[in-house]
C-alpha cells in the first residue's frame, strides 16, 4: 500500500500483523531446525545449509496432516509432490511389507493400538 501525504509519498510492502508474522517466524524455525539435522545427518556444518535445503524442504512438505490424511501439497494441488529421487510414494511405501495403521480411538484399552492395512502384506 502507498500512502500519499502533503510531504511525499509513503510505501509498504505489507501491513505489520503480529499473528501471521508469528506463524511466519515459527515456520522459520522449523525449516531451520530440519535443516540443521539434515546437515548433522549428514555430517556437514551448518554453513553448507543450501545443500541440504531441498531435502529439508520436501520432508517437511511431505508431512501428513492427521486432521484430513493429506500432505500440505496435496491439498493445495490436489495431487502427490515427487521427491527428490523422482517417486511420488514414501519409500517404506514402495517396499513389500505390513504396514501397521495406527488406532487413535479405542473403545477399551484392551483394543490393538495398531492393525494390519488390508492388502498391503508381502503375500498378496
Amino acid at each position: 500500500a502507498v500512502v500519499s501525504t502533503q510531504s511525499g509519498h509513503y510505501g509498504r510492502a505489507a501491513i505489520y500483523n503480529p499473528r501471521g508474522n508469528g506463524q511466519c517466524e515459527r515456520y522459520n524455525g522449523i525449516v531451520w531446525k530440519s535443516i540443521e539435522l539434515a546437515c548433522k545427518s549428514k555430517g556437514i556444518p551448518n554453513s553448507y545449509w543450501e545443500e541440504v535445503l531441498p531435502v529439508a524442504l520436501h520432508s517437511l512438505r511431505s508431512l501428513l496432516c492427521v486432521a484430513t490424511n493429506q500432505t500440505p501439497h496435496e491439498r493445495l494441488f490436489n495431487y502427490q509432490r515427487r521427491s527428490a529421487s523422482g517417486h511420488t510414494l514414501p519409500s517404506w511405501l514402495l517396499k513389500k511389507g505390513t504396514v501397521l495403521l495406527r488406532k487413535h480411538t479405542r473403545r477399551s484399552k484392551y483394543d490393538p493400538i495398531c492393525e494390519e492395512v488390508p492388502g498391503r502384506n508381502g503375500h498378496s
